[in-house]
């Protein structure tokens, strides 16, 4: 298989990640889908916002705190604060808020 497919009428997928880099970072979006990682035992979160879909990856926290989100679910995710984890070698622990439009 040396041929290049015809993309012609294709749209390229464009997967977004949320970064939650600064305290206040946050992303509003409708919830689309929950996924099981594959690698992780956090759960991974598909957001459509206004600039497109985004994909938000889980923690102990988020996760937690997703639990009560529903698909169809408007939602502010906020980074509250984050600290660095006693083992360097893991991510920072990241502590979440999570609002949901009633």
């Amino acid at each position: 298989m040396t041929d290049k497919p015809n993309l012609e009428g294709f749209k390229k997928v464009e997967t977004k990640i949320a970064k939650f880099e600064k305290d206040g970072d946050f992303i509003i979006g409708e919830l689309i889908a929950v996924r099981d990682s594959n690698t992780f035992s956090n759960k991974n979160y598909s957001l459509k916002c206004a600039d497109g879909d985004f994909t938000v990856f889980g923690t102990t926290v988020l996760d937690n705190q997703m639990e009560k989100a529903k698909i169809g679910d408007i939602l502010i995710i906020i980074l509250e604060s984050s600290k660095p984890n006693k083992n360097p070698v893991l991510n920072d622990i990241k502590m979440f808020e999570v609002h949901i439009k009633q």
